[in-house]
């Protein structure tokens, strides 16, 4: 388990063998372990119910008779004693103006709450998430909700008295009041839409405090007008609140350890940063963007000092925010609901969707990402089954204008777009097969979403307010225009046609060879996952601007010659595919389409002229001289596709193929090691003989 201290053991609490297991991490935080009907271990993420750690826990097994029934059952019963804690609780609640006040009064005061302050800076609850953890859970708490700030004040001084004695507890109470006083608190009645107004005065929580109504007088001519609505917010244009994690940001109490909660991570590995855009916070996650690139500049390294607040050296690949941030799409029944559509669907043993039960892509991303989740073999029609057996996250889709802006903060001020997945998939390569994907799916559910359009102008025109909470979302486009944009930059391009350290590839670990040989397969790395990219945009992306964006990208760079030319060969490797596996009449029908295969490819190597005529040669002169050398014989021919729809399947079969894994190193003993340096000579001898003709010159190209 993770804990700061290495010296820390886990406490695993079992009385009777292998029966009710509590497991407690390094900070004695309880760690969930539940599993399912297979035996299968559950995500602990999902039984994270915000528990501080626990101080004192012993559990027992008891026989409980049975009145009814002859046979004795058992009794798991188990005490335990948690930790008191202050801030988070009101952070988990969303109570904003009592964790202000708080802090205030702590900041204030701080001599005589120099211990209580402290033991604020270290809580943390279930996760290892500290209270910028916390502010970033505590926001997705209905705002609508009453908050009962007499019972949150009660509990306060409670866990203050616990901690320390009575006079303290009481005194902090006294002062948040008094500071919620002065901060323009008061008493309002809030009237539930369609309520009658008598049975609002008769209401039990009329009385509680209403957070952020300002103060008026009570019984006065304008209060009376009001009595039922929420004073000082003009009609129609509510106020927006100021949220937990922006006062924690801006106290001067917190200031003081920000930088460490800043770089704090959870069980998981996530910073407050990482931990925002995987709840799809994308609000909370510009402002620690901003509070971050703030302190980062106030240091000497400001870009090495930033990553270590958004993604830490040695955090997990798939945590990289850029490709989160792009993952986190909506699932597909947020769109389909019960309707059959032919998608890539996956099974999930971990949670139990197996069988007849599946999920959608977007689902295996993010819901079951780490999970034992792969792709099913036949794909045939079905929607997404995530809600049966787990809770599923991409049902929220976040506000899409800030993650924009994110998407561009992340691209402006860091070098992600160059971090690969844990799979060795560049961010291009996946927005390109995954608006390939999408398009492909989202036009059959174009009934669904007319149908939806259709009934919520009906309930306008009839002046109906529309409650239905299952009402479908429109089909997730965030990472089309995300494509768009990462093809307009230079480093995200670069990196993915220079990708020649894969170390994914067999290539990378491949032993030495000679000098010239050496120099080609260097120039060869990484060029299967290219190709897999070119083939996709080419090919199956229609759309005109994806390809303009690389166009442009390219031509704003002319003196990188390297970069373009190994584009224009991945390009050339996929127009010889597709021109030679069409029959002539058909490919020529096809070049009269301007969206068509060969006609994209075409457009590139005009736009590119210099490096594709000399490309061009060389492909043309690589493929001739195996002929011209005898080295090929004659074949019977072989059937040609009749459509383009059938070489583009067959072509990606081709190009579809994740280059050869390096082979694992075996230890060897010292008489294997032995024959290897004897082998190894004999290699070298052999390398030394100089190969005359044609034959070194058909290698060379080849």
């Amino acid at each position: 388990m993770i804990g700061p201290k290495t010296s820390d053991s886990p406490l695993l609490d079992h009385t009777f063998g292998d029966c009710p297991v509590i497991l407690l991490d390094a900070l004695k935080v309880h760690h969930p372990l539940f599993f399912n009907q297979g035996k299968i271990l559950q995500d602990p993420e999902w039984f994270w119910l915000g528990l501080p750690p626990i101080r004192t826990i012993s559990s027992s097994i008891y026989n409980v008779p049975a009145f009814d029934v002859p046979k004795k059952e058992k009794a798991f019963v188990a005490l335990v004693v948690f930790k008191r804690q202050i801030l988070t609780p009101l952070l988990l609640k969303n109570a904003n103006e009592v964790v202000k006040a708080l802090l205030k009064v702590l900041s204030e005061n701080y001599a005589d709450y120099e211990n209580l302050a402290e033991a604020i800076y270290d809580e943390i609850i279930d996760g290892q998430r500290n209270i910028l953890h916390a502010a970033i859970d505590g926001s997705k708490t209905k705002s609508e909700e009453i908050v009962d700030i007499n019972g949150l004040l009660d509990k306060l001084a409670d866990s203050v008295e616990a901690i320390y004695d009575s006079d303290t507890a009481r005194k902090l109470h006294d002062q948040i009041m008094t500071k919620l006083s002065d901060n323009s608190q008061r008493v309002s009645v809030i009237r539930k839409p369609n309520q009658n107004p008598m049975k609002a005065l008769m209401d039990p929580n009329m009385f509680k405090w209403q957070v952020g109504a300002p103060v008026g007088s009570w019984g006065s001519e304008e209060a009376d007008n009001d009595l039922y609505t929420t004073h000082g917010l003009p009609s129609g244009q509510p106020k927006e609140k100021e949220s937990s994690l922006d006062i924690l940001l801006n106290s001067t109490l917190i200031g003081v350890k920000l930088n460490f909660l800043l770089k704090s991570r959870d069980a998981f590995g996530r910073t407050p940063f990482m931990y925002a855009i995987h709840r799809r916070s994308y609000h909370h996650a510009n402002v620690l963007f901003k509070k971050a690139y703030e302190l980062a500049n106030q240091t000497d390294e400001p870009e090495e000092d930033l990553i270590r607040y958004i993604y830490p050296a040695g955090s997990p690949l798939d945590h990289n925010p850029l490709y989160v941030l792009c993952c986190n799409d909506t699932c597909s029944y947020t769109w389909t609901r019960d309707k059959h559509i032919y998608q890539d669907i996956y099974e999930c043993k971990t949670c139990g969707l197996t069988d007849t039960l599946c999920c959608c892509s977007e689902c295996a991303r993010t819901c079951h990402a780490g999970h034992d989740c792969v792709l099913k073999i036949t794909s045939p029609s079905a929607y997404c089954d995530c809600l049966e057996k787990c809770p599923c996250r991409s049902q929220e889709e976040g506000d899409q204008e800030q993650r924009s802006n994110l998407l561009e903060s992340l691209l402006s001020y860091t070098n992600l777009v160059e971090v690969q997945t844990s799979k060795g998939e560049h961010l291009l390569q996946f927005l390109a097969q995954t608006v390939a994907r999408q398009v492909k799916e989202q036009t059959q559910g174009k009934e669904t979403i007319e149908n939806d359009r259709m009934k919520s102008s009906r309930a306008k025109m009839e002046g109906l307010e529309e409650r239905d909470s299952k009402r479908s979302l429109p089909p997730p486009t965030f990472c089309r225009s995300a494509l768009t944009r990462v093809l307009r930059d230079w480093k995200a391009v670069e990196s993915l046609i220079m990708n020649t350290r894969d170390q994914l590839c067999a290539s990378y670990a491949a032993p030495k060879q000679s000098l010239e040989d050496q120099k080609l397969l260097d120039g060869q790395s990484g060029s299967a996952r290219l190709d897999k990219f070119t083939h996709t945009l080419l090919l199956k992306l229609t759309a005109s601007e994806y390809l303009n964006s690389l166009i442009a990208t390219i031509q704003s760079h002319p003196e990188k010659n390297e970069v373009t030319e190994r584009l224009i060969r991945s390009i050339v490797r996929i127009y010889t595919c597709y021109s030679a596996g069409i029959q002539p009449a058909v490919l020529s029908t096809e070049n009269q389409k301007t969206s068509s295969g060969t006609e994209r490819c075409k457009k590139i190597f005009q736009a590119l002229p210099v490096q594709s005529v000399k490309q061009l040669c060389l492909a043309a002169e690589s493929l001739i001289r195996p002929m011209r050398m005898g080295a090929v014989r004659p074949v019977d021919s072989f059937n040609l596709s009749e459509t383009a729809e059938d070489v583009i399947q067959n072509t990606e079969d081709l190009f579809s193929v994740n280059p050869m894994a390096p082979k694992k190193e075996k230890k060897s003993s010292r008489r294997r090691n032995r024959n290897s340096v004897r082998q190894s000579e004999r290699e070298n001898e052999f390398e030394a003989y100089d190969f005359e003709g044609e034959v070194s010159t058909y290698f060379h190209f080849l």
